[in-house]
């Protein structure tokens, strides 16, 4: 069985790049009204974890 993926538009890897940037800098004002230090590895995480694979 052969199965196709569609390629993802233009606007759509916009749009959840986008999307990855929001959850990246609402973990990071979250963590940061906590009194947390945060670090580029952290946000990056944060990102990855809210990006549709594209």
């Amino acid at each position: 069985m052969e199965t196709t993926q569609a390629k993802s538009s233009l606007p759509s890897k916009l749009l959840w790049s986008l999307v990855a940037i929001v959850g990246a800098i609402s973990f990071g004002i979250l963590a940061v009204s906590r009194g947390e230090h945060v670090n580029a590895v952290w946000l990056v995480l944060a990102a990855v974890c809210v990006l549709e694979p594209i």
